[in-house]
């Protein structure tokens, strides 16, 4: 008799291994299958399996959730007849076979409810379930398209508010790249919005290639970025068409929600009338000032000194450092008093001279502005002087005028910056001021010497009658005397 144990066949060892692979192998695809059914349930979007044809194979529990369907009841819908319009499918399913997948497609499908679900869907291969076979992912973007379209309504008021401001408005972000502006600034400066929002804000404004504060100008933004306060200032700014204005600005910081300050918004006001008012009123004090001081010079000052003193006040009203001022006597000799004060110690010209007779002027600018009666200015270097002068960067030479007629001469140099339009109108100002008061100043002297030529004549005279009238005298005195002594003798 045989036991089972005998009957049974022996396997071998290779065939013992190859069992235990297969059972190993079965192992690791459930493994795997477990792990991956895990990870595919614990998505947070929607996932898939599906043919091209549009049949289900696999979703996990955030599809069912988001569309309203059991698992069961998607696996016999066609994927088709999820979409809001099933026809789009077929065009996805085209592009994707175009292009091998669709990546961040926004559409709408519908829920189980009738309900419209906005979605945004990948679709890529899934090689491991066959050639037709893809993934697909839904990430429901309903939350996010709320908030864009409140982003888009505060957007919307934003720029309502922004365009609705009467003053210019320019948003500049932390690389003064100007990022948004209101109609009000296109209309105001003459750009189009593509010439100013992408570009920096020194460019549009003052037409500089870097920062204001690289070429010594002063701004107000880095302040703002730093101290996260408002400001404002006052600047120049240039038009498209090369226009000039004065423009007050408010600066205002822009935070974001831990606090930084990520722009600033600039309201600009043009204040070129108000700026030209305040500047006229400064510029007329000023002149008043001057004005009163050389007159006092003129009134109080003796005048060996008077012109030295007059000459100060114009250098000192002009910025300029070197100078002269003098008149033309009646022999027009331009006499130059204040040269002595100023300038003599520091001009090594041989055989200088205070006293220029006509015939000597020559033909530089302070002789041209005597003969032209006019003011003649220059901001270059001046080449025709003589050696040993004093070096002149630039000058203005201004005839004194007194009804026609120049009766003196102011000539200033080397302001440290050029002479404007301005220096030349306040100091023309200050000329016509001057010309009446010398003009009496030079006539009353005239006077004084014509008084003291006159009282030395008349000394003369009264000197030669007196002597005429006394030898007579004498002479009678002699007869008388000589009478007497007759007389006596008698």
């Amino acid at each position: 008799m045989t036991t089972r144990k005998d009957t049974m066949p022996r396997r071998s060892g290779a065939t013992r291994k190859k069992a235990f692979d297969v059972i190993s192998q079965r192992h690791e695809i459930d493994l795997s299958e477990i792990l991956f059914r895990s990870l595919f349930e614990q998505l947070p979007i929607g996932a898939g399996l599906a043919t091209l044809d549009g049949h289900i194979l696999l979703c996990n529990n955030t599809i069912v959730q988001m569309l309203g369907y059991s698992e069961d009841e998607l696996k016999r819908i066609n994927v088709s007849d999820l979409y809001l319009n099933p026809q789009e499918r077929k065009l996805l399913i085209k592009q994707y076979q175009a292009e091998g997948c669709i990546k961040k497609y926004e559409t709408a499908m519908k829920c189980k409810d009738g309900a419209s679900l906005q979605v945004e869907l990948t679709i890529i291969p899934f090689p491991q379930f066959g050639r037709d076979v893809v993934f697909t992912a839904l990430n429901d973007i309903r939350k996010r398209k709320q908030f864009e379209d409140q982003l888009l309504e505060r957007e919307i008021y934003y720029r309502s508010l922004l365009h609705t401001i009467k003053d210019d408005i320019i948003v500049i972000n932390r690389d003064y790249i100007v990022t948004d502006i209101n109609n009000s600034f296109l209309n105001t400066t003459g750009y189009q919005r593509e010439d100013v929002t992408g570009h920096h804000c020194y460019e549009i404004s003052h037409g500089y290639n870097e920062p204001c504060r690289h070429l010594g100008k002063s701004c107000t933004l880095p302040k703002v970025f730093f101290t996260g306060m408002p400001d404002k200032c006052q600047h120049e700014h240039s038009h498209l068409d090369g226009t000039k204005v004065y423009v007050d600005i408010l600066l205002s910081p822009l935070k974001d929600n831990d606090g930084n300050v990520t722009h600033i918004i600039e309201s600009i006001r043009d204040i070129t009338d108000l700026y030209k008012i305040q500047n006229a009123l400064l510029n007329s004090e000023k002149e008043l000032s001057i004005r009163n001081n050389i007159a006092n010079i003129f009134l109080t000052v003796p005048d060996d000194e008077m012109y030295g003193e007059v000459l100060q006040a114009v250098l000192e009203a002009t910025e300029s450092i070197y100078g002269v001022f003098g008149y033309i006597n009646e022999e027009e000799t331009l006499i130059v008093p204040s040269m002595t004060r100023h300038v003599w110690d520091k001009c090594n010209i041989i055989d200088k001279d205070n006293v220029f007779p006509q015939e000597a002027w020559g033909c530089s600018s302070w002789p041209r502005a005597i003969r032209e009666k006019r003011t003649i200015y220059s901001n270059e270097p001046s080449t025709n002087i003589s050696q040993g002068h004093i070096g002149i960067l630039r000058h203005v030479s201004l005839p004194v005028i007194h009804q026609g007629e120049v009766i003196g001469l102011i000539q200033i140099a080397n302001k440290i910056t050029d002479y404007t339009p301005k220096d030349i109108q306040l100091l023309e100002t200050i000329g016509s001021n001057i010309a009446p008061v010398l003009a009496a100043r030079l006539q009353r002297e005239r006077l004084h010497i014509d008084l003291a030529d006159y009282a030395a004549r008349l000394e003369r005279f009264l000197y030669t009658a007196s002597h005429d009238l006394k030898s007579p005298l004498i002479t009678i005195k002699g007869f008388i005397g000589m009478l007497e002594q007759d007389l006596v003798k008698v």
